[in-house]
């Protein structure tokens, strides 16, 4: 890693980090939304500010170090307005997301901490070409969108919205599915999704993935971006997609055009208010009833009163325990799918993993990865044993030789997969594959002798 620069998280689909580019200083008619660009820090703003690592961890910071980020725009209502499309002579910028969205500030409210300011410093270029975030972005065939939905919206953010869809993951987790999460719109933060990755989500993915630092951009545009974005967690094939609009309906962000977009797919509404009235005003604006309201209008009895005499519809303090048992009936009862706790339920019949490195040191993180595979084939095939898994690195010098070989046990013929890819993580998911692929052969068969 190349450490003269501070790469936020809005580089995470890039290669910045790992390969060399060069910089070159662009007059402002030639910059673009996406742009990947160096600044200069001038002044770190607050002490609390810190920047968004593209690994999701936060980093403070220190007058002249120089970050790599993108331009873009912020349109926030409670917190800060910015835009790139404003920079003026002096090519000085604010840090408008600890992700590195990058852009002059117009706005801010009092309540908020000085931002951090910077000065531009240049483009990245490699070969002679000006390096941005849709330079990272592989064009996908299109894949109709038909994944089951749980939606979250809010009035406004920080309405408990990614809370939510935390405490409804890890429910759809705990009853043993498949789950993939997705922020559709709003200003680029790794943290966000990565809290839905951290009570067990499957996959996470958000407008990043597809080359956006946030939402705002041209109407077509964004269709076009979110038909990838869609696409890209149909390919998942999870049971369940927990998605969240990340901004309040009428900033610019697009969260009209994504909820048109999955509305045939949604199976139960979660709204975070930060108010019973504004709860009144999104349902006219998105035209949307929600199933259940939840977040800071009801952390109070009087609030889901209010709430439910305005609105006419469910308030749930979902951060509270006891609440647990009535949304758990209204998620089960909204797709179809259990929620009791298969965890608990199989915690004495577990099944066992073996995993042992052949020419290669021992990896904690690739055996996590591995472990929750298996542990959702196991969940998803009643029958199965134990695996034993072998990673190995080939001895020769091919361009790939990253090995998995992971054998089943289970009744029946023996049940065998093995890959070989550029890396362990892409050679462990595609033996993963191969294996769900037979076992659905040999399921298949069996519910034909039945």
């Amino acid at each position: 890693m190349n450490h003269h620069y501070i790469y936020t998280s809005l580089t995470r689909i890039s290669d910045l980090a790992e390969k060399d580019f060069d910089l070159n200083k662009l007059p402002r008619e030639q910059w673009q939304t996406g742009d990947y660009v160096v600044c200069k820090i001038i002044d770190p703003g607050s002490s609390e500010l810190k920047l968004e690592l593209a690994n999701g961890r936060m980093r403070g910071v220190i007058g002249g170090e120089f970050l790599v980020g993108a331009l873009g725009e912020r349109f926030a209502t409670l917190e800060a307005t910015g835009t790139w499309r404003e920079v003026g002579d002096d090519l000085k910028m604010t840090v408008l997301t600890g992700a590195g969205l990058l852009g002059r500030l117009t706005s801010k409210s009092v309540f908020m901490p000085n931002l951090m300011e910077i000065v531009y410093v240049g483009h990245t270029f490699r070969y002679g070409e000006k390096l941005t975030m849709n330079s990272y972005v592989r064009p996908e065939p299109y894949v109709p969108f038909n994944t089951p939905v749980i939606l979250f919206v809010g009035t406004s953010m920080s309405a408990g919205k990614t809370t939510s869809a935390r405490i409804v993951t890890n429910l759809f987790k705990l009853g043993g599915h498949t789950v993939v999460g997705a922020k559709l719109t709003g200003a680029g933060r790794f943290k966000d999704i990565l809290a839905i990755k951290d009570v067990g989500a499957d996959e996470v993915m958000d407008f990043v993935d597809v080359g956006l630092p946030s939402s705002i951009c041209p109407r077509e545009e964004f269709q076009e971006k979110l038909a990838q974005l869609l696409s890209k967690l149909e390919k998942v094939k999870a049971d369940v997609a927990i998605i969240e609009i990340g901004a309040s309906p009428l900033e610019p962000y697009n969260g009209d055009i994504a909820i048109n977009a999955i509305r045939d797919q949604v199976k139960c509404i979660i709204l975070s208010a930060s108010d019973p009235y504004a709860v009144h005003g999104l349902m006219k604006v998105f035209d949307i009833v929600p199933d259940i309201v939840t977040g800071v209008a009801t952390n109070t009895l009087a609030g889901c009163k209010m709430v439910e005499k305005l609105c006419k519809v469910k308030a749930l303090n979902l951060i509270d325990a006891a609440t647990t048992p009535a949304l758990k009936n209204m998620l089960s009862s909204a797709t179809g799918l259990s929620l009791d706790n298969k965890l608990l339920e199989n915690e004495f019949e577990k099944f066992h993993s073996h995993i042992d490195f052949v020419h290669t040191d021992r990896d904690e993180n690739l055996e996590k990865i591995i472990l929750d595979k298996l542990d959702h084939l196991y969940t998803k095939y009643s029958g199965l044993i134990k695996a034993h898994v072998i990673i190995e690195e080939a001895k020769d010098s091919s361009a790939k030789g990253k090995i998995c070989k992971i054998e089943l046990s289970a009744p029946g013929p023996r049940i065998f997969a093995s890959s070989n890819e550029i890396n362990f993580e892409a050679s462990v998911a595609e033996t993963i594959r191969d294996l769900d692929r037979q076992l659905v052969r040999r399921k298949e068969k069996m519910n034909l002798h039945h």
